[in-house]
């Protein structure tokens, strides 16, 4: 039995809490459903009850064909969004979701991939990393958050970090003073053949493209996420941006 092309209907089966103001909700299809395949870094679109519709970065393998998850960040000046999963959606109800689409592809062949996230930015971040686990590719990451309380996955990420043998550089604002990661320093001391992923607010991703202006276009991939425009009726909407320079 396979689903329909344009929506699925979906349960939500689990809620877990992963780090302040930030739940994983747990996905999965009707029985004998196999849900569409995704890739790293993919997004599904999320129909809510409330009549919105949101796009969220999957995080769980890419390998998995009966269930997804999603992880979101609660916003404070939430206009429908992340307000209704954080405050009124609970297991046992139904979601209708559009199906996996990916524009922040992984590229798995890359000799060595230095990843940047931001806040809830580690969304499509820790699915790049499952997967470079899954190949045992070379990988380092560099995490930033505003303080040790909203760090998602932090666990998780040490432990892939260590049986890696991969760096992870955690960057907490309220220990520095404030002051940004460094995103420069470790874009300047990569190898040649490295690929670098950005995910995060906007004042990371403008650091990035300063930190990668040199480098040719096909080695640097970002996505960012944001706050859509006043006129829009949408608070939890993430913009990608293409190597092209397209916006979607």
């Amino acid at each position: 039995m396979t689903s329909p092309a344009s929506t699925i209907d979906m349960l939500v089966t689990q809620i877990t809490r992963v780090a302040k103001d930030i739940n994983s909700y747990e996905l999965r299809p009707e029985p004998g459903v196999i849900l569409p395949e995704f890739t790293a870094g993919a997004h599904i679109g999320v129909s809510l009850p409330n009549g919105i519709l949101r796009s969220y970065s999957l995080v769980n393998p890419q390998g998995e064909r009966d269930r997804y998850v999603i992880t979101v960040n609660l916003d404070r000046n939430s206009r429908g969004g992340s307000r209704y999963l954080h405050e009124q959606l609970r297991v046992g109800q139904r979601l209708s979701i559009v199906p996996p689409a990916n524009n922040f592809n992984l590229v798995e062949t890359a000799r060595h991939s230095v990843l940047f996230a931001g806040g809830i930015g580690i969304t499509p971040i820790w699915s790049m990393i499952q997967r470079l686990r899954e190949l045992g590719s070379s990988w380092e990451l560099h995490y930033a958050c505003r303080g040790k309380e909203f760090v998602a996955f932090r666990q998780e990420l040490e432990q892939a970090a260590s049986e890696a043998g991969a760096t992870f550089n955690l960057h907490l604002d309220e220990e520095a003073n404030g002051g940004f990661l460094d995103l420069s320093g470790p874009v300047a001391r990569a190898g040649e053949d490295s690929i670098f992923y950005c995910c995060g607010p906007e004042a990371m991703l403008q650091a990035y493209k300063a930190a990668s202006a040199d480098l040719p276009s096909e080695r640097v991939r970002f996505e960012h996420f944001g706050a859509a425009p006043s006129s829009a009726p949408a608070d939890d909407v993430f913009t990608v941006l293409a190597r092209s320079g397209q916006e979607f």
